[in-house]
């Protein structure tokens, strides 16, 4: 098996690279040590095809390989690991889970402005009593009318104090089949976040309260039976995390 780049690849390669360096090496260090989301660096790399790179073009994404994405993740990261986080969660992560199963109307309304950097969307998956027993959730989506009324809390949500809609991963009923997704945004009555905490490396998080928070159905990402759909996501976003720690090694 030949693990070369092909040429194409390396073209992409150094384009990043001069993209990275002619934009991002100044001021790294100070990005490194600020706790929000660098949404200048977001709406850059959506001016340069950087966000969106695993989606198809028809839904407005580059329509590259997973490969490619990791290529951009680990170049970026080599002069400032902080903007390889945006290349990350601009082509994996909840975007990407969001992009492959939304219907064309949340699409319409959230995909386009995600990639254009104008929007942040995070994760609302752990919970305080069930850490990373991710099928122990007790967030609740409780039938109401037209939509679903959801209760419940999130914690060490990457992005959270910063991100506008978050992928929440709810119960409809009890069981592995009673677990599925849907978005919420900060504008939703009853949807609040608690006081800004830091992580080791210095990132901000928040916890993530619903008080009865009404999501119409033009909102469920997905429905019960969709957990192994949505966990699926972790499958890629591991590649990114270990690119960037590549470079994080050589920088």
């Amino acid at each position: 098996m030949d693990f070369n780049l092909t040429e194409e690849q390396r073209v992409f390669q150094n384009s990043v690279r001069n993209i990275a360096e002619n934009n991002l090496k100044k001021d790294n260090l100070k990005r490194a040590h600020d706790p929000n989301f660098p949404r200048d660096v977001a709406k850059l790399f959506a001016a340069n095809g950087l966000m969106g790179i695993t989606l198809p073009e028809k839904d407005g994404g580059q329509g590259g390989t997973l490969i490619d994405a990791v290529i951009a993740i680990e170049q970026v990261a080599l002069v400032c690991p902080r903007s390889a986080d945006v290349v990350q969660s601009g082509s994996f992560g909840p975007l990407r889970t969001f992009a492959e199963y939304a219907s064309e109307y949340q699409k319409e309304k959230y995909l386009k402005k995600l990639l254009r950097g104008d929007i942040v969307i995070g994760l609302g998956m752990t919970e305080p009593n069930a850490g990373s027993a991710v099928t122990d959730l007790t967030t609740k989506a409780i039938p109401d009318g037209d939509g679903f009324r959801v209760s419940g809390s999130k914690v060490f949500t990457s992005n959270s104090p910063d991100a506008d809609i978050f992928l929440v991963y709810v119960r409809y009923h009890d069981g592995l089949d009673g677990i599925g997704s849907v978005l919420m945004d900060t504008t939703m009555k009853g949807f609040s976040k608690g006081k800004p905490s830091k992580y080791t490396n210095g990132e901000e998080w928040c916890a993530l309260y619903f008080d009865n928070v009404f999501i119409p159905q033009e909102n469920v990402l997905l429905g019960p039976g969709g957990f192994k759909k949505q966990i699926a996501g972790f499958n890629a976003e591991r590649i990114g995390n270990t690119a960037r720690s590549l470079a994080v090694g050589e920088f």
